[in-house]
């Protein structure tokens, strides 16, 4: 019921040091992943002092605990980090218009989907939205973002990833 992605990384791990410690590695590079995505995603919002913090508090939810050690949900684990690293970069293609912005957010929004499908669409609702609205409402030297560039850059990169994820998921899908 899941899109592979990480249970085909665990596959490839596993021929090199077996299958119960390829799900650690992959978990734990899930957890790793997650600390990152936390600390980039909390640096559009506060310090980088206040993003170390929050980087650091991320490993230790309850519920990443839960989805680790009782569920075993390896692919929550892992989409959403790969979500929560995706966000900067969508803040730095729609506000700046950098190309290479556009590529990994892309990559990674992609990457997301295919470790979990459902992250992609709560997580859109959750934490895409609010950085929309920081690129309307963030000024740089004044200067806020025009209505038709934003309108141009968001749609550009929902048309994208919209047909990059349908081909990732229409194997899963069919």
């Amino acid at each position: 019921t899941y899109p592979p992605l990480p249970q085909q990384w665990l596959a490839l791990v596993s021929r090199v040091v077996g299958l119960d410690m390829a799900y650690m590695v992959v978990q734990f590079a899930a957890i790793l992943l997650l600390a990152l995505g936390v600390y980039r995603f909390s640096l559009l919002w506060v310090s980088r002092r206040a993003a170390t913090f929050a980087a650091l508090a991320s490993v230790f939810l309850g519920s990443e605990c839960f989805l680790v050690y009782s569920a075993g949900q390896l692919s929550t684990t892992f989409a959403a980090p790969l979500y929560l690293n995706a966000l900067p970069y969508l803040f730095t293609w729609i506000r700046h218009g950098n190309r290479r912005a556009f590529l990994k957010g892309g990559a990674l929004f992609v990457a997301a989907a295919a470790a979990h499908h459902a992250t992609l669409l709560f997580g859109s609702l959750l934490f895409a939205l609010p950085v929309l609205a920081l690129v309307i409402w963030d000024r740089q030297d004044g200067e806020r973002i025009s209505v038709p560039t934003f309108l141009i850059r968001t749609g550009s990169i929902v048309l994208v990833v919209g047909v990059a994820v349908a081909l990732v998921l229409l194997p899963f899908w069919i």
